[in-house]
């Protein structure tokens, strides 16, 4: 008679409510070595469904179908793993320090992003670029002044924002999606949506406005959709009040790099930092 180890006698549906509760990484690096049983748990698609969903990740049902059906095994696992894995840039707001809460830290200004082409918001050049360019345009508030709190529905954990002046603030951040290898065919099949937005508010005192713009690019194909404006002037606009700008577009190409752009400034030419606010800038590829 054959022996049975510990592994071979776990319910099934006991195995997978402890895997949910694994990290994904752990799931994909070490588990599967364990043994046999745990390598052909670990290789469906559904359980790695359950497993993204069981993290609060939502997959649109399009997607959700094709990831369990579609011919390309190979293709849908690596695409399960990675997202589940947070190794696939998708589902998640890919701009970092998105309120200001590390300064400026991450965000270049477009004198900086028109001489360095390249750039990589990843570099560790950063806050250099930020000193040499951006410190007249805009600057970091702990909380916003002139204008009411942020309030919990924006979903920050912090009061930060950024504030422009009488000069034209422009924000950048360059994302760069070589670093996450994305295998061929996954754009294609998955035809992710971008969705861009800030948040935006304004002081009491002072009128003001903002413009919040993306570019994608793909190899030789741009795609620069219309900005989205905002003003106080605008009707419906309460000054101190917080207003969501958003926007998407759906990409089925690779992604070589996407340029957020967020530009503001006062519209009465005070000193000082009586211009828009933004915080909660986000930028997802939602799949």
């Amino acid at each position: 008679m054959t022996s049975m180890s510990v592994f071979d006698i776990v319910p099934e549906d006991v195995l997978d409510a402890i895997f949910l509760r694994t990290p994904a990484l752990d799931l994909v690096l070490n588990c599967p070595l364990v043994c046999r049983r745990w390598f052909e748990a670990l290789s469906g698609r559904y359980f790695w469904l359950q497993k993204i969903e069981s993290e609060g990740m939502r997959i649109s049902e399009r997607n959700r179908q094709l990831l369990l059906d579609n011919s390309d095994y190979s293709l849908c696992i690596y695409i399960l793993k990675g997202v589940a894995c947070g190794l696939l840039p998708f589902n998640r707001n890919l701009i970092r320090n998105p309120c200001g809460e590390d300064g400026r830290k991450y965000w270049v200004q477009k004198e900086a992003h028109k001489r360095h082409a390249d750039y990589d918001s990843d570099s560790d050049e950063d806050e250099d670029y930020d000193d040499q360019y951006s410190a007249v345009r805009f600057e970091v508030e702990e909380k916003p002044v002139g204008a009411y709190p942020i309030p919990d529905k924006v979903g920050v954990p912090t009061q930060h924002c950024f504030v422009t002046s009488y000069r034209l603030g422009i924000r950048v951040q360059v994302l760069n999606f070589s670093k996450y290898s994305i295998r061929e065919g996954v754009m294609e099949l998955l035809k992710p949506t971008i969705n861009y937005s800030q948040w935006v508010s304004s002081r009491h005192d002072c009128g003001c406005e903002a413009e919040l713009s993306i570019q994608v690019k793909s190899g030789l194909w741009t795609m620069k959709p219309d900005p989205l404006d905002w003003n106080t002037s605008q009707e419906g606009v309460e000054r101190r009040v917080w207003y969501k700008m958003e926007d998407e577009v759906q990409c089925a190409l690779p992604i070589d790099t996407i340029v957020y752009r967020s530009t503001g400034k006062d519209r009465q030419f005070w000193a000082g930092n009586y211009g828009s606010k933004t915080t909660a800038c986000s930028l997802i590829l939602k799949i």
